[in-house]
């Protein structure tokens, strides 16, 4: 309700850059202002050409009415050649890869990702965290659940990185690489974490469910919202 106040701000003068720009876009959208976000997410393209962020709202601005179809066909057109400059996606906030992660999802580009950041880690040495990150996170939408869980292993192991959705990721990496009691393990260590994780209780009570421990299932589905609904993790109902 106090987006309308803010309006004064898009007529005020000032320098463009990407922060004010992103703002602008913000207040701009929040008053269905959609002909002025179009115009400060150009604005904020020009200003940072190669940020794939910039790039990716860019798209979206161009792109957000077709259907999921063209919407995809008109992505890997922009994306598959375009130069990035990926330090946003490895050396940003995590929302910066998942978007770019699952931009590159719909578009069927994710094996061509993957293989600039192998080639990127074998040319220059590098094994930053981030980096090893995105990798494994790419890994997970691209089915590569072996590759995935050891890159994981050694990010908890060897880099600390014990956050709670490092370690929910390691665990959907363990599902898809059939290592159930490690998924346990990773998913019971992330809600401990966090104990407001749901991803991390949804895919726990779906596990117990699997091996019939109805009553820890249970315990953990009872701490869900009725409307929670998994990005990772369904389940399918044998009737047999």
């Amino acid at each position: 309700n106090n987006y309308i106040s803010m309006l004064p701000y898009l007529d005020e003068t000032k320098k463009d850059t990407p922060l004010s720009l992103i703002f602008e876009a913000i207040v701009a959208k929040n008053n269905n202002l959609n002909n002025q976000v179009d115009v400060k997410i150009a604005k904020l393209r020009s200003e940072l050409p190669e940020d794939i962020l910039a790039n990716i709202l860019y798209f979206n601005s161009l792109n957000s009415n077709l259907n999921i179809k063209e919407y995809a066909q008109n992505a890997q057109i922009h994306f598959k050649n375009l130069k990035l400059d990926y330090r946003s996606v490895f050396g940003g906030p995590s929302i910066a890869r998942e978007f770019y992660v699952n931009l590159m999802h719909i578009a069927g580009l994710l094996n061509l990702e993957r293989q600039k950041f192998k080639e990127l880690i074998n040319v220059s040495g590098a094994k930053d965290e981030g980096i090893l990150q995105t990798l494994a996170y790419l890994d997970i939408f691209a089915q590569q659940y072996e590759e995935a869980y050891a890159l994981y292993n050694s990010l908890i192991d060897d880099y600390g990185a014990k956050d709670t959705k490092t370690l929910f990721l390691a665990a959907v990496a363990a599902v898809g690489a059939n290592n159930p009691n490690s998924a346990i393990a990773l998913l019971q260590l992330s809600k401990l974490t966090d104990k407001n994780n749901k991803e991390s209780k949804a895919a726990l009570g779906m596990l117990y469910q699997e091996v019939k421990n109805y009553e820890a299932a249970i315990s953990q589905y009872k701490t869900l919202p009725n409307n929670f609904k998994s990005e990772f993790f369904t389940f399918d109902i044998n009737n047999n």
